[in-house]
């Protein structure tokens, strides 16, 4: 573990944005956007980067039962049971949640409501205090929800400033405080005016929603930046820099591949087109069935039209995700752009059907192939031309 270097988000597109991740110690940041958007999943990532370095966390819910919490880990892949034998992570329960029979309450400490802010106040820091080890993240779930339940604007803010000085600073923790906008804007604004902390807000847009980072430590505001929310967390898509990396000409090439594919079946299937380029040159290019029915654009461009090609160091250019998972004896994309030692790959869209999206980028990203993405203007193309595919994955 080393407590001097910055925190990661859990989100490589995030972190490069804010020069390597979140800096460490003494700071509040509150989370903002309408609900639903995914800055509980965010949370948990931060929180998660946090205790597999050895740092403690601890997650106050005011919204969620102790077991909805745990449940969310699971389901993010977050295993907390060692980092709950060792008592580096605990939860508060704030919600009047009776635990069920036979339910492991070892690591939960409960604040029933009505008790009100001092007794809050008291347990966060008694538990903070006992918690194993400096710095780490706390997690507060929400901030409407603590000042509709427990205190009023003014007692939260209150609250929110003792946390800063015992708990921020005196322990070193990174705060990360949810706020959902739409509960009341008037008390929501009050509030975010009196915190003034660095701000990490979510908005709804099409055809991404987005997140943008401000009033961070030496980093003003960064521009918006599209994401995506998966079963395995939150992506941020770091679009190419056109100028300097990959030229428009290589992605609109893709583009013009993916409208020639071939469906096989009758079936709606996606029109996807490969490039990959080595030194400024076009190596191989490829579109779905180009070949053979059913092949898809990567793997024809990768083991059809270059088996015989040394790719390791290339950049595949792919209007779709890759995909993880093939009938037997096919192997996923996903492996053969990594057994090729494919060095990035940029991605047009991540794949409509909600329990695959994100899985490709994640495992590209695990085994340590760069990911990129198309600029907007360029998504929206990729998405006009699967609309009817995108539209038949979402109701499925």
């Amino acid at each position: 573990m080393n407590k001097g270097a910055k925190l990661s988000t859990g989100i490589l597109g995030l972190d490069a944005r804010i020069g390597g991740g979140l800096p460490q110690g003494g700071l509040g940041i509150s989370i903002i956007g309408p609900h639903g958007l995914g800055k509980r999943i965010l949370c948990m990532q931060i929180l998660y980067e946090a205790l597999k370095r050895g740092e403690p966390g601890l997650y106050v819910s005011v919204d969620k039962s102790f077991f909805d919490i745990r449940g969310m880990f699971a389901q993010l892949g977050m295993n907390l049971k060692h980092y709950e034998e060792c008592k580096r992570f605990m939860i508060i329960d704030c919600t009047g949640t009776k635990p069920r029979t036979g339910e492991n309450t070892d690591n939960i400490e409960f604040v029933n409501p009505s008790d009100g802010i001092e007794a809050y106040r008291e347990k966060c820091l008694m538990i903070k205090k006992a918690i194993v080890g400096g710095g780490g993240v706390d997690v507060i779930d929400s901030t409407n929800q603590l000042m509709e339940r427990i205190g009023s604007p003014d007692e939260i803010r209150e609250l929110q400033m003792v946390f800063k000085i015992e708990i921020g600073q005196r322990m070193k923790t990174i705060g990360l405080h949810i706020i959902d906008e739409g509960t009341s804007r008037d008390e929501e604004a009050r509030m975010i005016r009196s915190f003034d902390m660095p701000t990490i807000k979510f908005r709804e847009n099409e055809p991404h929603d987005q997140i943008r980072i401000s009033n961070f430590p030496d980093i003003k505001r960064t521009g918006w930046l599209d994401f995506e929310l998966t079963k395995k967390g939150v992506i941020v898509q770091q679009a190419v820099d056109i100028e300097n990396k990959i030229e428009t000409k290589y992605l609109e090439e893709a583009i013009k591949l993916a409208s020639k594919s071939k469906a096989e079946d009758g079936r709606v299937h996606p029109k996807v087109g490969a490039v990959i380029i080595k030194t400024s040159k076009i190596v191989a290019e490829a579109y779905r069935g180009e070949i053979r029915n059913g092949e898809h654009a990567e793997y024809t461009a990768l083991e059809r039209k270059s088996v015989d090609k040394n790719l390791r160091g290339a950049t595949l250019i792919t209007t779709l995700e890759p995909c993880t998972t093939r009938h037997h004896p096919k192997i996923p994309c996903a492996e053969h752009i990594i057994k090729r030692g494919i060095k990035k790959v940029v991605i047009g869209i991540l794949d409509p059907n909600p329990d695959i999206r994100g899985k490709g980028y994640f495992i590209l990203i695990e085994n340590g192939v760069g990911v990129e993405f198309f600029p907007v203007k360029l998504v929206k193309r990729i998405w006009q031309l699967n609309k009817e595919f995108i539209s038949e994955q979402r109701e499925s």
